[in-house]
């Protein structure tokens, strides 16, 4: 099977992912794929090599730098190498996907938890003044918040995007996956069970954030689960709009983490979160919500 052939959505496909990392993390998917490794083996190499990166953000030298940042970019390969896995081996499963949303919370955290420590023993841009401890009181909850919702929209975008065009999609409802959760609970491990309530939690988020995509999805459910031609149509029609939600996910933030923290200027990254990426975020959402609105108005009867 070739790489091309296991891609989810090459129309809304982040072109770094297509051209970099995909190339080399299907070379580590193949090769786990013949050995019959599960997914969950990828995930934990990324989950492990990511938050040793960011613990090594934390320090002030350059070479312990650098290491971080190379974990930090094998734990990127082996987070696409767990998908590809999957679909080499047609072994995805819920669980999976969960766990992986996990541990991808878990190492931003770690580096934002390590940029923060690294900015404590830097001056304040333009001042002699130390920043000292509260910008780690005040960096590392600012940041996971927005970080989770960027990141939590973009997903929720990409497959919403591609359910409503044909194509196979992750989309959970939130009342679904509770019900299966009470139904599966008694049979789960602790790290299942704390994944499954996280994904829920997030899934619950993410319908609340998005109030005319909930309005479609209950008139495509009126219309027996047939959606319209002309909705798929009209998606089709701004694939640039759910293009723009590459920016919100892995890799422009993680450019930016890298080049602020090599050069010297690592507190710089919590403002780009707020300041760039969040108007961003506002943007797709209110265009996409805008766009979920219009199709459930005009093309069901």
């Amino acid at each position: 099977m070739k790489r091309k052939d296991i891609q989810k959505c090459p129309a809304i496909n982040d072109p770094i992912d297509t051209y970099i990392w995909e190339p080399i993390s299907f070379i580590f998917a193949k090769a786990m794929a013949k050995r019959h490794w599960s997914p969950n083996v990828a995930t934990w190499i990324s989950m492990i090599c990511g938050v040793a990166g960011g613990v090594m953000f934390a320090f002030h030298n350059i070479w312990i730098n650098v290491g971080g940042v190379v974990l930090f970019l094998l734990a990127i390969i082996f987070d696409c190498s767990d998908g590809q896995i999957a679909r080499l081996n047609h072994c995805g499963s819920l669980y999976g996907r969960m766990f992986d949303g996990f541990c991808d919370g878990l190492v931003y955290f770690a580096a934002y938890v390590g940029l923060a420590v690294h900015c404590m023993f830097d001056n304040i841009p333009f001042t002699d003044i130390q920043w000292s401890w509260w910008i780690f009181l005040i960096a590392v909850p600012v940041c996971a918040w927005f970080h989770s919702r960027q990141a939590r929209l973009a997903d929720y975008y990409k497959q919403v995007y591609m359910w409503i065009v044909g194509l196979h999609s992750e989309l959970s409802r939130s009342e679904e996956l509770e019900e299966q959760f009470k139904s599966e609970r008694k049979n789960l491990s602790f790290l299942n069970k704390i994944s499954f309530k996280s994904y829920i939690s997030y899934t619950k988020q993410q319908e609340k954030e998005n109030k005319g995509i909930q309005l479609l999805k209950q008139k495509i459910d009126e219309n027996g689960g047939v959606i319209p031609e002309e909705v798929a149509n009209e998606f089709k029609k701004h694939v640039l709009l759910f293009k723009l939600g590459n920016l919100e996910t892995v890799n422009l933030r993680t450019i930016v983490m890298i080049v602020l923290l090599l050069t010297g200027f690592a507190c710089w990254h919590f403002a780009f979160l707020v300041v760039i990426l969040e108007p961003i975020n506002l943007i797709l959402e209110y265009k996409v919500e805008k766009l979920a609105k219009k199709c459930a108005k005009e093309y069901f009867k």
